[in-house]
């Protein structure tokens, strides 16, 4: 086993961890020097796949030689070791005093990129996505509660097994096994009718690489992909929903690219219509004794639509305005006399209320019976 810094290998993936993204590598820094790596053990890289070589007993991170006056980082893990059976890889090491959990990390070469393809509470792993013939390098680091990261341990192995069926271990399955179904879906409108956003969540499923979110406009409907998340991100933002009621279902993507079964439902509602209505388009247009007006409503984004219109008409002599009629919203225009409703100037002043159960908006024009004038 070797161990070295988690700058070297991590640097980019603790910042990229903060954001829930993992990438399928980070590369150490051109300018990261070589001082950081252990090099008690083997140049290579790896003792294959044993720990009997240049164990931790000397040059190790014990005694806090290697941790660069990082105060409180956690120390790398001890007896990282790695056995092989017919179908699978077998990842053991000891536990680190005050870590919560460990992230496993794996690579085709013996370098400083490693895709990580599982987060445990265990002090095991077991790596069914393993081809007979193939050397595979592991990492393991340590994370605290706090999500500060640790020092890693590091291994290899040349697998030799010979693809067969599963004969135990923690993640079950062969080689053309799937990670298990995301448990714990929900589906929380979060957002508005002006500003939809119908947020789903999950539980992290182990192993998975990546994750997939369906929906459908009926419990038991055909489900479409309407996006993905990476390792690590949990939760989805659906900025676009049905109008309606929205299914959801999460499925989980193993490293391998193999998909589980999809998740219990969970849905949500999105009314696209829920809110006030726009102000109406209003024009008229007169005779010698009589107006009509007619309008016309908005269907932009984020207008509702009306249930009911109020034609209103200024009364002159009481100073206030006149409710002449509650109409039905397909009702588009309205006729009546002026003459009662006409100032000393000839200025005759109307217009619309239209409303429905998330509030109301209002259109006025006025004419001038005198002029023949619209304002």
């Amino acid at each position: 086993m070797k161990t070295k810094k988690i700058a070297a290998i991590l640097l980019c993936t603790t910042v990229l961890l903060g954001t829930g993204i993992i990438l399928n590598s980070c590369n150490k820094h051109d300018d990261e020097p070589e001082s950081e790596w252990n090099n008690n053990n083997d140049d290579n890289g790896y003792n294959n796949g044993n720990n009997n070589g240049g164990n931790d007993n000397g040059g190790s991170d014990n005694g806090g030689n290697d941790n660069g006056g990082e105060s409180g980082a956690l120390s790398a893990p001890t007896g990282f070791n790695a056995s092989q059976t017919s179908s699978y890889v077998k990842l053991t090491w000891n536990a680190v005093r005050g870590a919560s959990g460990y992230y496993v990390g794996r690579s085709m070469s013996p370098s400083d990129d490693y895709s990580i393809i599982a987060k445990t509470t265990s002090t095991s792993y077991s790596d069914y996505e393993v081809t007979s013939g193939n050397t595979y390098y592991y990492a393991v680091t340590a994370l605290n509660s706090s999500g500060a990261y640790g020092e890693l341990a590091t291994t290899a192995i040349t697998f030799k097994g010979d693809g067969g069926s599963n004969n135990g271990g923690n993640n079950g399955g062969n080689n053309n096994s799937t990670v298990s179904a995301p448990t714990g879906v929900t589906a929380i409108n979060e957002g508005s009718a002006m500003v939809p956003n119908i947020v789903i969540r999950w539980n992290e499923v182990s192993g998975a690489a990546s994750y997939k979110i369906y929906r459908s406009s009926s419990a038991n409907g055909s489900y479409s992909l309407i996006g993905t998340r990476e390792y690590g991100m949990t939760v989805y933002g659906d900025q676009n929903p049905l109008n309606g009621t929205n299914y959801y279902k999460v499925s989980a993507i193993s490293s391998s690219g193999k998909e589980s079964e999809k998740s219990a439902y969970a849905s949500a509602t999105y009314e696209k219509d829920a809110v006030s209505p726009c102000p109406p388009s209003l024009t008229g247009t007169a005779t010698s004794t009589q107006i009509t007006m007619r309008w016309s409503y908005s269907t932009s984004n984020g207008c509702g639509k009306p249930t009911k219109v109020t034609v209103k008409v200024y009364n002159p002599m009481g100073g206030q305005w006149a409710e002449m009629e509650t109409l039905s919203a397909s009702t588009t225009s309205y006729s009546f006399a002026f003459g009662m409703w006409a100032d000393s100037e000839g200025f005759v002043k109307m217009g619309i209320l239209v409303e429905n159960d998330y509030g109301t908006a209002a259109k006025q024009i006025i004419y001038n019976y005198k002029t023949k004038k619209w304002y």
